[in-house]
């Protein structure tokens, strides 16, 4: 029969592994170097008295940080302090699964916390969705436009103070053209949702949960699938099909039959990046989009892609010190919003809790942008870049992708020269490295 100290100890385990971002602690239920020093490190992270050992403010840390992870959504305040909205989170999820709901923690409470972590019990949200939340079943309808009304209820919160986005005014402009609307569909029917960057002629950049996410397994399982084909949107404008009458987007839609991504992706936030390369080079066609204002008329708009010939955007190797305070932009496609593009401005951040979050987990964290870019469901594989001058001009630099959000800053993979490196290593016939540069092959 096990101990209470070696379930207590298999609870806590399970939790920094699946939820606290330490993949590799062996879950054994014995309390040795390895589990205080992964103790250690989420005490750090949380800015708890870094003991290494469970005390109170570190057991209420890491109920908070499992109720976060299985319901996909941020409790606003600070772990460490049993709060109302953690005592009823933990509530909502005993009367899920059938335990007294009285906010209490106890064993049978942590083993079924254990189980769902685990993913030896269904999920307490239908049709999850890991990077989405809660979804909708196949099939369902489009609901009415919605507007910005800051994070979508329940859900997690990449939104912090005001919310600084806005509505694209018009998706045929650079560099808004270039930003494209991902539809993963999944063997079982359900559907992903996501944003990319056209960064070729025929390749798109995003995020690797985009593509290949834990999902509902039919069951309330979860279960990693990549998506069976992925449709991709550049520049998608928000119009429904009943001002559509032509039935297109304003530069089509097209399939990205291969996708690269890193075996890491689940376990590292470093990792979380990934390329697709679509059907045909549509970056060097022409397009005729239909204006709708001032006046209704058509012209042909070339498509190009970020880092064209054409000037003005680049993709260079950086650093999360050269970042700190400088003023980042963003643009992508909130699931929440159904289709419209959004763009908001935003900082980025590499201070001391940073530093420190990147030197206790270096594996998870090396190739990370912290930012204060506000983000949404589905704005996961948005663009990030800044504005830099060079010979008297502004040029667009992209320095990041969006990946997720957390109370304090949200994350982006960052493209340092490792990440710039391996996308070479993806399509060495189109891309290549120097000098800082990633650059097309002409």
């Amino acid at each position: 029969m096990e101990s209470n100290l070696t379930e207590i100890t298999v609870w806590y385990q399970t939790i920094l592994k699946v939820a606290g971002d330490q993949p590799h602690l062996v879950v054994d239920g014995k309390f040795g170097p390895s589990t205080s020093q992964a103790l250690g490190c989420f005490q750090q992270i949380y800015d708890l008295a870094p003991s290494g050992v469970l005390d109170v403010a570190t057991n209420v840390a890491l109920n908070q940080v499992a109720m976060d992870w299985i319901y996909r959504s941020l409790i606003p305040t600070a772990p460490g302090k049993m709060t109302e909205e953690l005592r009823n989170a933990l509530k909502r999820f005993q009367g899920d699964y059938g335990l007294d709901p009285d906010g209490k923690v106890g064993p049978a409470t942590r083993q079924v916390m254990v189980r769902v972590l685990r993913a030896e019990l269904p999920s307490p949200l239908r049709n999850f969705h890991a990077h989405l939340g809660q979804g909708v079943p196949p099939g369902t309808p489009d609901p009415p436009d919605a507007v910005l009304e800051g994070a979508t209820a329940g859900e997690p919160s990449g939104i912090h103070d005001k919310d600084d986005r806005e509505l694209t005014s018009t998706t045929l402009d650079r560099p808004f053209r270039w930003v494209c609307l991902l539809n993963p569909q999944y063997e079982s029917g359900s559907y992903g949702w996501g944003s990319g960057l056209l960064i070729s002629p025929r390749h798109v950049l995003t995020a690797a949960h985009v593509i290949v996410d834990e999902i509902d397994d039919g069951k309330g399982l979860r279960s990693y699938q990549e998506a069976a084909r992925v449709v991709v949107y550049p520049g998608h404008d928000g119009r429904g099909l009943a001002d559509r009458p032509d039935g297109i987007d304003p530069f089509g839609s097209w399939m990205g039959p291969r996708r690269f991504k890193l075996d890491c992706h689940k376990d590292s936030k470093s990792c979380d990046y990934a390329l697709i390369e679509l059907e045909k080079p549509i970056g060097d066609s022409d397009f005729e989009v239909k204006i709708r204002k001032p006046v209704a008329s058509k012209r042909k708009i070339r498509l190009g892609y970020w880092g064209d010939s054409g000037g003005g955007f680049e993709i260079r190797a950086t650093k999360q010190a050269d970042l700190n305070g400088v003023k980042l932009f963003s643009a992508g496609y909130p699931k929440h919003l159904r289709k419209k593009q959004t763009q908001a401005p935003g900082t980025g951040l590499d201070n001391a809790h940073t530093k420190r979050i990147r030197e206790l987990l270096p594996d998870n964290y090396r190739n990370i942008l912290c930012n204060l870019v506000d983000t949404e469901h589905g704005q996961s594989g948005s663009p990030v870049w800044r504005h830099v001058e060079q010979d008297g001009k502004t040029v667009c630099q992209l320095v990041g992708i969006q990946t997720s959000v957390d109370r304090q800053f949200n994350y982006a993979v960052l493209l340092t020269e490792e990440v710039l490196k391996q996308i070479v290593t993806w399509a060495p016939k189109t891309f290549k490295y120097m000098d800082g540069l990633l650059t097309i092959k002409k």
